[in-house]
């Protein structure tokens, strides 16, 4: 689900959520055309050193859901607000970090999932989704990107079906159309 104090307004499109659930991450990344055989998403069942170390190694990514607080919003308008500090990172051309902006509201579980695939070394599918997403849109800027993936042009890999087919899986229910969610996926 979105952040609610995001600088950018509310999505007009919504998606039902994605379920924190790696059967369901597992199996709508191998759709999409991510090559699982030597990675896969597991779960995380804490920090602690003992938990940690049941986590298979190397660890290429993380997608941490968390849930929507009234602090959480504060940090993200406090963070919105603030100018930019630090080095700046490329997001086109050779050796950028791929990433987007999230336009379409629930969609940030597979948003974090295209992050993820789109930086790290795991192969992809020729002619998969992913394949053929990031290829047309290397070149754009993030607001662009998302655009692309809420509005893909005709004859443009769309990916609105397999997120819904992902979101009806899992072990809870879906919530209801409109009903508000108070929880956020984020790619490290």
């Amino acid at each position: 689900s979105d952040i609610k104090s995001s600088s950018a307004a509310m999505p007009e499109k919504k998606w039902v959520p994605l379920e924190s659930n790696p059967d369901v991450l597992n199996d709508y990344a191998a759709g999409l055309g991510l090559d699982l055989t030597s990675h896969e998403f597991t779960d995380v069942f804490g920090l602690d050193d003992e938990l940690l170390a049941m986590v298979p190694q190397p660890v290429l990514a993380v997608l941490l859901c968390y849930p929507i607080t009234d602090d959480t919003e504060a940090a993200a308008k406090a963070e919105d607000a603030a100018p930019p500090t630090g080095p700046t990172v490329a997001v086109t051309g050779p050796n950028s970090v791929y990433f987007m902006h999230q336009t379409i509201s629930n969609a940030c579980g597979t948003i974090g999932l295209l992050h993820i695939a789109g930086n790290v070394s795991v192969p992809q599918k020729p002619g998969s989704f992913l394949a053929e997403f990031y290829k047309a849109t290397a070149s754009m800027e993030p607001p662009a990107r998302g655009k692309y993936l809420e509005d893909p042009p005709e004859g443009a890999p769309n990916i609105e079906s397999a997120h819904q087919a992902a979101a009806a899986r899992g072990q809870t229910s879906a919530p209801a159309e409109g009903e508000e969610v108070l929880l956020h996926f984020v790619a490290f």
